[in-house]
């Protein structure tokens, strides 16, 4: 490819790291038994090995990839007759704390954020949020991890109503960029939602890998792992030098 003029990253385990994949249960645990005891506070008691067994039937996906907005599904979770329950908004911020807690900036984000901005490139965000949370503290987040300076457009599946791997997210941030998707690399760690979410719309992709265990997806075209964030500052150059 030629050098793009904008890269793209999925924040969850790229930008930022927050739980391997096999670390997810204990994660989800905690969300739920959170949860539980602001419901307890405010006088819902729940039996809490139910509610951690429902639990995992709301972390899944329609087959279509449209969002199931975070409130919708503690509302059946919880058995609240509404989305707007008085309760919603603590009993989303409760529910959400544990995993937000967990967030770590990659150790070469930033840097590597700088250098891309520094060379005159674009940098964006195309992201899932976690059960369709609310995009304002996925982005609040990115702020007080000190990278939010350093991105120039945020794009959320709940901006567009879509998931990842669904190419209307991919389309829609493109087009807020102005870009081309030949003009443009992303970046990311899921093999599905990352990869074969940008080659549909024949974007360039790196698979970041900073464990050693994500494997090419199967029905993809293999594309170039990186280790490192600072790895796409070599791959750049490479490009550069190909033209």
């Amino acid at each position: 490819m030629s050098t793009p003029k904008a890269v793209l990253f999925d924040v969850g385990n790229t930008l930022v790291s927050y739980y391997r994949r096999d670390e997810f249960a204990p994660v989800l645990e905690s969300c739920v038994h959170n949860a539980l005891a602001y419901l307890r506070d405010h006088g819902l008691v729940f039996e809490p090995a139910v509610v951690l067994e429902s639990a995992w039937q709301y972390n899944t996906e329609r087959e279509d990839l449209t969002v199931v907005a975070l409130e919708e599904r503690l509302a059946a979770l919880f058995s609240l007759r509404t989305t707007d329950h008085p309760l919603m908004p603590g009993l989303v911020a409760a529910f959400m704390a544990p995993n937000l807690a967990l967030a770590r900036a990659a150790p070469d984000a930033l840097a590597t954020l700088q250098a891309l901005k520094a060379r005159g490139i674009v940098v964006g965000v195309i992201s899932n949020t976690p059960w369709g949370s609310d995009r304002h503290m996925w982005s609040a987040q990115l702020h007080d991890l000190g990278l939010a300076s350093c991105i120039d457009h945020q794009v959320f599946c709940m901006d567009v109503g879509v998931r990842k791997p669904h190419p209307a997210i991919f389309e829609h941030a493109l087009e807020i960029v102005g870009v081309s998707a030949e003009e443009a690399l992303f970046v990311g760690d899921d093999p599905v939602w990352d990869v074969m979410g940008a080659q549909q719309v024949n974007m360039a992709v790196l698979l970041y890998d900073p464990h050693d265990d994500t494997s090419q997806p199967a029905g993809a075209a293999a594309v170039p792992v990186i280790h490192r964030l600072a790895e796409i500052l070599g791959y750049l150059d490479q490009a550069r030098y190909r033209e």
